[in-house]
């Protein structure tokens, strides 16, 4: 075990090196989530070299997961604007966000269930774990695209995410011997919606009443605890999130009226929070995001990936995410579908749900090699996209 001063050491050169990582992506469209994965894997191999014990438990990165998704969803919403003519935007990018999860859901269920003769329920929640699109890797990914295409992106990532993870509590939690029936999905997220935007609304006016000078960190804590309470309910807490963050960027909208007066709401104040908030969220959700996949990518068991089982099983999985998303963009988005049908990244979500799965639902001959070759390949598959687009040189305006 390395001594103390030797671990600050490193965790400080590799958010140093996570700084470099971004100026290389900027320039290079590489995504500097890829960068940060290899960098964990060569750590441990480099490690392994030197003779240096050092393990990771998996429930340090499951923390890391939990407040690098807070950290990463508020960013992506600060990003969002709520304007009347992007309201068709906003909608098909649900739409579209909600279609492909359950095609891609459904589809590897049944090649789960033909290969390792499972039941249904624990095939979709692999088959569901595997195809929720990562907001944490797609939010820094698309600062290269023009506007509307990096707003529809943020929104079908962060829709994926959190549909994904509702519907995934849905099914995972569930009594076992009960059915669930068609109406109980509307219940739970119509009910989820209703307290969230309540939440996300008291949350915004608590924070506008803080006068203490120190008070981000205590929001974000606060922010924190309810995320977790919600999780323990095996509720979708990541709506919280998601509304309180657009209910702070676009507070103008939202509190322009009789109710805002009522609190005595004032836009300049706000607008001094936002800032400040900005920022803190930002240089945490960057530290966090970046020992998270430096941590991931120590952990990978690089060998599972050499096996030809896993990478024919692994290409036929990313082969169908591809399929699925150039389909349906091809209808719904029309002209508008490239890069956006290649990037598709399996990150974050996909680890947290799939280490989430209840013990009762585990497939003993499903390989998490799987995982991390479905993870990598769709990164990779990502920076093809991005290294290939090219904007054009004029102005682009919104379409939507």
């Amino acid at each position: 075990m390395p001594n103390d001063f030797l671990s600050i050491i490193i965790v400080c050169s590799l958010i140093i090196l996570s700084y470099v990582f971004n100026l290389v992506s900027s320039s290079t469209r590489i995504p500097s989530v890829l960068l940060l994965i290899g960098t964990g894997i060569g750590l441990k191999y480099g490690f392994e070299y030197a003779g240096v014990n050092w393990d990771i438990p998996m429930s340090f990165l499951s923390i890391l997961g939990t407040i690098g998704l807070i950290l990463i969803v508020l960013e992506g919403t600060f990003d969002l604007h709520l304007e009347k003519e992007k309201k068709n935007m906003i909608l098909m990018a649900l739409f579209v966000s909600v279609l492909l999860l359950l095609l891609s859901s459904f589809t590897i269920t049944y090649l789960i269930q033909y290969f390792t003769d499972s039941d249904y329920r624990s095939a979709f929640l692999y088959g569901l774990s595997l195809s929720v699109i990562s907001s944490a890797i797609v939010i820094p990914s698309v600062e290269v695209l023009p506007l509307n295409k990096k707003e529809f992106m943020i929104y079908e990532s962060v829709f994926s995410d959190i549909i994904g993870i509702m519907i995934f509590n849905l099914v995972a939690f569930s009594n076992p011997q009960e059915s669930i029936s068609w109406y109980k999905p509307i219940i739970e997220i119509g009910s989820t919606i209703i307290v969230s935007i309540v939440g996300a609304v008291l949350l915004f006016i608590f924070m506008d009443r803080i006068k203490l000078k120190v008070k981000f960190l205590f929001l974000l804590a606060l922010i924190t605890l309810f995320y977790s309470l919600g999780k323990l309910m095996h509720l979708s807490s990541l709506l919280l999130i998601f509304f309180f963050g657009l209910i702070l960027n676009n507070s103008k909208l939202v509190f322009e009226n009789k109710f805002g007066a009522w609190f005595k709401y004032n836009w300049e104040n706000t607008s001094t929070v936002l800032r400040e908030f900005k920022v803190i969220t930002l240089e945490f959700s960057f530290v966090v995001r970046t020992l998270f996949f430096m941590v991931f990518g120590f952990s990978m068991n690089l060998s599972l990936l050499s096996e030809q089982e896993i990478i024919i099983a692994g290409s036929i999985i990313v082969l169908i995410f591809i399929l699925v998303r150039l389909i349906n963009l091809s209808i719904f988005l029309k002209s508008r579908i490239f890069p956006e049908v290649l990037i598709a990244p399996r990150g974050l979500i996909t680890i947290t749900l799939f280490y989430s799965i209840p013990e009762e639902y585990k497939i003993a001959n499903f390989d998490e090699g799987i995982l991390f070759f479905t993870i990598l390949a769709t990164s990779v598959l990502m920076m093809i996209g991005l290294m290939a687009y090219r904007e054009r040189k004029i102005t682009i305006q919104s379409r939507y």
